[in-house]
């Protein structure tokens, strides 16, 4: 196997490290630490462990392949889900605790305000899903109104209507809801 040493930049990327910081913690030179992750400087084994204890990773998770998923939306304050702005991520990397990965997509958190701890965090969940199954009831999803609207909350079925409750105790009734797929992980922004 070929080790992409992107990955590197990547991970120190993700935790907002400067190649100063990282060539501090690692005794080298910034140039040194930018050569290895362009691939332009050998990396020895040694150097990979430095490399990934300086910075808190598991080195097998920098080897591990993982696919790529579409990053679909940004939720905004009111738990909305708006289109990415033009600067944004368009994807993530699918996290490792969901064993399947196929037709993933993900949502990233922009909320400030009493959900500023979330920022940038993204939110996982199935988009082959039509209608509503039965394991979203009751359950935190992203969910589509007939209008195409999407927004994230809690599916709430009582009396043949469908409510929506929110996470600060809002709710909406008796809402037109097409299409509702369960959150399967929200993962932090340095281990997406």
């Amino acid at each position: 196997m070929k080790f992409d040493p992107q990955k590197l930049r990547d991970a120190r990327k993700a935790q907002g490290i400067a190649l100063k910081e990282l060539a501090a913690r690692i005794e080298t030179s910034p140039a040194q630490v930018q050569r290895l992750e362009r691939g332009q400087r050998r990396l020895t084994l040694d150097m990979f462990l430095t490399y990934c204890d300086a910075l808190g990773v598991d080195p097998v998770d920098m080897l591990q392949e993982r696919p790529m998923v579409p990053v679909i939306g940004i939720i905004n304050n009111e738990l909305e889900v708006v289109p990415l702005a033009p600067n944004t991520p368009h994807e993530a990397m699918a996290p490792r605790i969901i064993s399947d990965p196929e037709n993933l997509a993900a949502v990233r958190w922009a909320s400030s305000g009493m959900f500023s701890t979330m920022k940038d965090h993204l939110m996982f969940f199935r988009i082959d899903t039509e209608g509503i199954p039965d394991v979203a009831w009751g359950q935190r999803c992203i969910i589509r109104h007939s209008n195409g609207s999407q927004r994230i909350g809690w599916l709430i079925g009582k009396d043949g209507q469908i409510h929506i409750d929110e996470s600060f105790g809002d709710a909406e009734f008796n809402a037109d809801v097409i299409w509702a797929s369960p959150v399967l992980a929200v993962v932090p922004p340095f281990l997406a």
